[in-house]
């Protein structure tokens, strides 16, 4: 059974994903707000402690968690939101994952 790690799970993208991956039977670890939150590098860094401690391996990855933002915005850490949650928590978590990933 392949283990894939979602974020983005509750969006109209994210669950359909979910939706199909548990349809083939995978094994869903879904992230998404308010228990997990790609703009708090905090947050990401929790999430991906918790899976390497309960996890010895992670077949997929799917940053699937994006926002738009028309106007600028700060995340709680001072970045800015859209880049924060598009590109560098995404970033972070895939690194953090890595060793984990399967073929990482």
């Amino acid at each position: 059974m392949a283990t894939v790690v979602v974020t983005g799970a509750t969006g109209a993208i994210g669950s359909a994903a979910v939706a199909a991956l548990e349809k083939r039977r995978a094994q869903v670890i879904a992230l998404s707000r308010p228990t997990f939150d790609l703009s708090s590098m905090t947050s990401v860094r929790a999430a991906a402690r918790e899976l390497n401690r309960s996890r010895s391996h992670i077949d997929a990855l799917l940053n699937i968690a994006a926002v738009y933002v028309p106007r600028y915005r700060k995340s709680a850490d001072g970045l800015e939101l859209m880049l924060a949650v598009n590109h560098l928590g995404p970033f972070l978590l895939t690194n953090l994952l890595r060793d984990n990933l399967t073929g990482g």
